[in-house]
């Protein structure tokens, strides 16, 4: 796990609570899913932890939203650790990529304002790093290609052993 990424796994964990206060938790029960299940259902099996996640493209189905925004896939709450701030973390699952390259950087944009755009409540409570879980046959390219798109953004490409060992 590259220097980045102990970093933020000594900053944020996973918070159920946070996640369970989100409006989409509340409002769209079959939106909530467990995270490996998510993953199994985008295409990668090795996932094993059980944490509940917000379907967010479930979310746009069920706002009924006309034309469907392009959307992250997974919506969790996070706290820095030893503090309550009660954040949202948007993450997207790539592992049917076989070339990361692909991936403009309007797509990973739009998917960001997609979501947020299901939001009525602050924005502000969503966490300003973004992930992309990515296959360890391309993470490599991934992180790369990221990096180029927009070093300033925070996106973060990771593996989901390496999500599940940081949140």
């Amino acid at each position: 796990m590259d220097n980045s990424m102990t970093n933020l796994a000594s900053q944020y964990k996973y918070d159920e609570e946070v996640t369970k206060k989100s409006e989409l938790y509340k409002t769209f029960l079959k939106a909530r899913i467990s995270y490996s299940e998510l993953c199994k259902n985008e295409g990668e099996d090795s996932a094993k932890a059980s944490n509940i996640v917000v379907n967010l493209d479930k979310v746009a189905v069920l706002q009924k939203k006309n034309p469907l925004p392009s959307t992250m896939d997974f919506l969790i709450g996070i706290n820095l650790t030893g503090k309550r701030s009660g954040k949202y973390l948007l993450g997207e699952c790539r592992f049917r990529y076989k070339s990361p390259v692909n991936i403009r950087k309007s797509d990973l944009k739009d998917k960001i304002d997609g979501s947020k755009g299901l939001f009525s409540e602050d924005v502000s409570k969503i966490h300003n790093e973004y992930i992309f879980l990515f296959s360890k046959k391309c993470i490599a390219q991934a992180r790369s290609h990221l990096a180029r798109l927009q070093p300033n953004l925070t996106w973060k490409a990771l593996t989901t052993e390496e999500f599940e060992s940081v949140f």
